[in-house]
């Protein structure tokens, strides 16, 4: 997997529920979507993706449209940025498990990291 993705991944993908929700914006742009409408594509609770999508506005990755329902979009901030959703879309979609497996590894090495040492 290239760098690149892998850094991304540790900066922007704590789950495989955020990866989803990234990747449907990307992969249905320009559409753009409501809370409860990628809540049925992908079948969470509306919390949990309010929340995603909340982190990816703070990522630069979507923005929200003043409109009623607000709707949002994939945009992200810089071209590089697109680059690499677009290529971790391919690699998801080419190697799912390895993809899953850095997300899992990253998410391990957050929780080792903020863990106090332990002493005896």
């Amino acid at each position: 997997m290239p760098d690149a993705i892998r850094q991304f991944i540790a900066a922007h993908v704590p789950s495989v529920e955020r990866l989803e929700v990234l990747l449907l914006l990307c992969e249905s742009r320009p559409r753009t979507w409501t809370i409860d409408e990628i809540e049925q594509r992908i079948r969470s609770s509306r919390e949990s993706i309010a929340q995603h999508v909340a982190a990816l506005i703070t990522g630069r990755l979507f923005v929200a449209l003043d409109v009623a329902p607000v709707r949002y979009r994939f945009a992200p901030e810089a071209p590089a940025l697109e680059r690499v959703v677009v290529d971790l879309a391919h690699s998801y979609r080419m190697r799912r498990v390895t993809v899953i497996q850095q997300i899992y590894a990253e998410r391990a090495n957050r929780l080792a990291n903020d863990s106090p040492a332990c002493s005896t």
